[in-house]
Order: C-alpha cells, then structure tokens, then sequence
C-alpha cells in the first residue's frame, strides 16, 4: 500500500505532456510542429472547469488551422492517390467531396454540376445528408468564390434551390466556390464563427483543379475502351460501334471512293437450335467470325449486329465487290450454314449511317424466302 501514492505518480509522470523544445518528424514545418505541441501542451495542463471540461487555451481556431496546415501533405498524397484509383466520374466527384472537408475543414461538401439541363446545377452525386438531394440546386455557377448564407438563401435567386442546407441541416454558411466550366463546389460549415482565409480557396481551387484532371482522364479511358470492347462470343466489335464505324467509313469516302455495307444473316448462327448441341454451335459461330473478319480485309470492318447478323463495312469497295466477298463466305460455309445477305453502296455525299446500315437490313430477304428462316 506504501508504494501506490510512488506508482501514481509514476505513471502521471509517464503521460506528462514533453517539453515543447522537441525533434519535428516534419524539418520543413519546424516552426508549425512547435505550435501545435505547445497548444496540446497548453491544453493538458489547463485546469478543469466547474463543469469538469478542460479550460481550452486561447485561439483554439488559430490552433485547428495550424492543425490542418501540418497535416496537409499526407492528405493532398491521399487525394492524389485516390483519384489516380478512379474510373468514373462519380469516383471523382466522391473523392473530391471527401477530401474538401478534409483538408479545408467543414461539415460536409457538395460537387454541383449540369445534369438534367445546362441551365441548372444539381448534387453530382448523394451527399449522404438528412434532406433530400434531388431538392438541391443552382441556378447558375458563382462567378468567383463567395461565403452564402441563409439570408442568401431565402433572398431567392440563384441560390434559393440552396434554402434545405440551412432549414434541415443547420448550416451556418456555404463557401461556394466555381469548379470547371460550369460546375461549383459548396463547402457547408456548421460553426457560427468559422472564417473562410484565404487559404481555404486557394485550397478548393487546388483540389477542384486536380478532380478536373481526373475527370479528362476518366473520359479519354471511356475513348479508349469504347473501340476496345467486343461481343465476347466471337471477338468482333458489338452493335453499339455500328454507327460510329459506318459514320467513319464514309467520312474516308468524302472524295468520291465508295462504300458497300452487307448485313449478312447466317442461320443457325445464334446456336440455340444447333443439332450437335451448344458447343458444336459456339464453334460454328468463333468460325463464322473469322470468316467475317478475314473477308472484311485491312480496310474494313466486321460487327457483329445481332445473334445471327454480321454487319461488313468496305470502305472503298461497291455492291460488285461486297457481292464478290459474300460470295466467296458462302462457298466456304456452304455445308455448315446458309448465308444471306443484303447490300447498299453509297458514294460520296450526305449520309446518316443509321440510314445505311438500315438500308443494307431491309435488302436482305424475307425470313421464310429463298430458304432463310
């Protein structure tokens, strides 16, 4: 029992704030590091109140800058890291509203952005907030950054969509900032006495600048995706390029070369009803498909339209020589499946390709003629 009143002692000595004169893991904030121990220094020593809390030191808002400086670099490489991981654009947006708050401080942050219409901004993405965030909105983006508040709010204008931040959410002010071309950050603050410095947007304009990156990067991957993705089945570009590759052919064609579109119906080529069964069926079509492809040659191109439709585009062929090339597919399938197939050639001049490849489907035969099912 003689030894506890030694023990405590021990131990509040152990849990003694250090000195301030202490070695800073950061060299190039020496002079933040010191501040910041010394208020936490400050803070432990304070005497309890009557309520038992803490006596904070003075400038307590001072300190929290101070903070939220020494801890700046390892957020901004959180955030650089995070958007690096993006592949969307909500990824992007969620990351950006993420790390404002993080690093500039607040309660939370909403990426507004033209969706429905031009004209309006609205809530990229759910800010996760009591109120509903399809109520939310912008009439037009701010000019240059600004602190709007409730009065704002209620006055009407462009920031009346903004009235359910303060009314629901208790908001005491918005540090609305512009992001990109016609988008806006708003950064909503609880604290009746929080003063945006400015810092604080140069800070919002930083992390808007590196989102705007992210969100190129993220399109020019759609850009370099989109040819990339194929029908699984036969390795051939799906349905969804038929447009985009037919309106490239013809813009090639603008000096007069023609263009031949066949739509080429194979029966049996979807496989459900193969008599050797499914597998004999996905063989057939991997076959076809090389087929196709072989005879698109270097030039052109061959999509798969449907289960059992082959679209050919042949830049700088005519009907004569996309009748040559089916010709040649049919001898070659000739005891395995039936091709039939219809063909349009377009010369220099106004073209929709939707119209083309449109064409190209009704030349094909009836199902039920000439043996086509």
């Amino acid at each position: 029992m003689q030894g506890r009143p030694a023990m405590q002692q021990r131990r509040k000595d152990d849990w003694a704030p250090g000195p301030v004169d202490v070695v800073s893991p950061f060299p190039a904030g020496e002079a933040l590091y010191r501040a910041a121990v010394g208020w936490m220094a400050e803070g432990a020593a304070a005497e309890p109140t009557a309520n038992g809390d803490g006596a904070h030191p003075p400038d307590r808002a001072g300190w929290l800058r101070l903070w939220r400086r020494l801890q700046l670099p390892d957020r901004l490489v959180a955030y650089g890291e995070q958007l690096a991981r993006a592949r969307t654009e909500g990824e992007v947006y969620a990351a950006l509203a993420a790390h404002a708050v993080r690093v500039v401080g607040g309660y939370a942050c909403l990426v507004f952005v033209p969706r429905d219409s031009p004209a309006v901004l609205r809530p990229a993405i759910d800010p996760g907030l009591r109120c509903d965030a399809a109520l939310l909105s912008i009439a037009e983006p701010p000019a240059c950054p600004g602190v709007v508040g409730a009065v704002h709010a209620a006055a009407g204008g462009p920031f009346a969509g903004l009235r359910p931040l303060f009314a629901d959410e208790g908001a005491a002010a918005l540090a609305l900032a512009p992001f990109g071309a016609r988008g806006a950050l708003a950064l909503m603050e609880r604290r009746q006495r929080r003063a945006f410095a400015a810092d604080d947007w140069e800070l919002l304009r930083v992390l808007g600048v590196q989102a705007e990156a992210a969100l190129e990067r993220c399109a020019a991957w759609r850009r370099l995706a989109a040819p990339a993705a194929c029908d699984p089945a036969t390795g051939l570009a799906g349905p969804e390029h038929v447009h985009a590759v037919i309106a490239h052919a013809v813009a090639a064609a603008a000096w007069g070369e023609p263009v031949a579109v066949a739509m080429l119906a194979i029966d049996g080529l979807g496989g459900a009803a193969h008599p050797h069964g499914p597998a004999e069926a996905d063989r057939l079509t991997r076959a076809v498909a090389e087929l196709a492809r072989d005879a698109a040659g270097e030039r052109g191109i061959a999509l798969r339209h449907a289960d059992d439709e082959i679209l050919l585009v042949l830049p700088g062929a005519s009907a004569t020589d996309a009748a040559r090339v089916v010709a040649a597919m049919r001898e070659r399938l000739a005891r395995r499946v039936s091709v039939h197939a219809g063909i349009v050639e377009h010369a220099a001049g106004a073209c929709i390709p939707v119209e083309l490849a449109g064409r190209a489907a009704a030349a094909l035969p009836p199902r039920g003629a000439g043996g086509r099912r």
